[in-house]
């Protein structure tokens, strides 16, 4: 696996978990993947021709940034390598705070919270539009990492 700067083609070639598949267009938007790598930090996952993983961390200012992530489907053990190399950025990178949101209910992205260094911080009601054909907004979860001094 190879991690490189996040490219528009590189959004766009990515098959998305399930779980994120709903928002897909997200990553064939051009103009919208060109405001998240100008945001900050946007890198790719890639083996091969395949891509693993985009995502990155929206600089909100004064050492404080919301990280982001799209995964593909079927990752497998390539998880694994992709979890390794997003800790190691986390641990390096410039930012003294770190957040990220999770679905509240989808335990996988509870996980990765957890196994990137995440910790619970609060629940965010009405995060997330309603699911397809849904009518009530879902919640989220707020997940932060802090680096003091």
């Amino acid at each position: 696996m190879t991690v490189v700067p996040l490219t528009v083609e590189h959004a766009a070639a990515l098959v998305p978990q399930p779980h994120q598949a709903s928002d897909a267009a997200w990553l064939r938007d051009p103009a919208r993947v060109r405001e998240w790598i100008a945001a900050g930090p946007a890198f790719a996952a890639v083996e091969g021709e395949r891509v693993l993983a985009v995502g990155g961390v929206w600089d909100e200012g004064r050492g404080v940034g919301t990280a982001w992530c799209w995964l593909a489907a079927g990752l497998g053990a390539a998880l694994i390598g992709v979890t390794w190399r997003a800790r190691s950025f986390m641990r390096s990178c410039r930012f003294a705070r770190l957040s990220m949101v999770t679905l509240d209910g989808f335990d996988a992205g509870t996980r990765w919270a957890q196994a990137l260094g995440f910790d619970f911080e609060a629940p965010l009601r009405a995060q997330f539009p309603p699911d397809e054909g849904g009518h009530r907004r879902r919640d989220g979860l707020l997940w932060s990492r802090v680096r003091y001094g």
